[in-house]
């Protein structure tokens, strides 16, 4: 039996803010899934959790390059987010200093439900899917490095492939 979230939790509303941008959901994943490039999204409960699906929550994200899947370990399957050649935690969007925990997704946050929608449509329309969007392509990718858009170690900590990549597209 699968459960499903409370009605005003972060799960719940971020599950409805992602639904308008048509990515594929699996679980707590969603996709944009090309030929070349799979990019993806992930809302992680923290296993410090007191209640299942309830507390402190990560947004994860990035994306996967198919053909630096040498050893085609995900040739039939969708690789998790945290395989991703590019990969990091949306708090990286945010102006000023790198935030890991974001106050609007944790549950026990003292924050109004509407505050909390209004935070969460914020982080995903205007922050996370634009992108998101922009990673599942390969001049989005490379756009994105050379302005800076993720810290640099988004790009250099991926098993040592992903900086060739964008080198030779520079």
């Amino acid at each position: 039996m699968v459960s499903t979230p409370e009605p005003h939790s972060v799960e719940a509303i971020f599950v409805e803010a992602m639904k308008p941008h048509g990515f594929k959901k699996k679980q707590l994943n969603w996709y944009l899934d090309g030929e070349a490039i799979l990019a993806g999204i992930n809302l992680q409960t923290s296993n410090w959790n007191a209640r299942k699906r309830w507390g402190v929550h990560y947004v994860n994200a990035g994306c996967f390059v198919r053909e630096l899947d040498t050893e085609r370990k995900y040739d039939r399957k969708q690789p998790p987010v945290y395989a991703f050649h590019v990969n990091f935690r949306a708090g990286c969007l945010l102006p000023g200093e790198y935030i890991d925990t974001i106050p609007c997704l944790n549950d026990d946050n003292e924050m109004s439900v509407d505050a909390r929608r209004g935070e969460i449509e914020m982080l995903v329309n205007e922050r996370l899917v634009p992108v998101v969007r922009r990673l599942a392509t390969e001049d989005g990718i490379v756009a994105i490095y050379k302005q800076s858009l993720l810290p640099q170690h988004v790009f250099t900590g991926a098993y040592g492939r992903m900086m060739p990549w964008i080198e030779s597209r520079l």
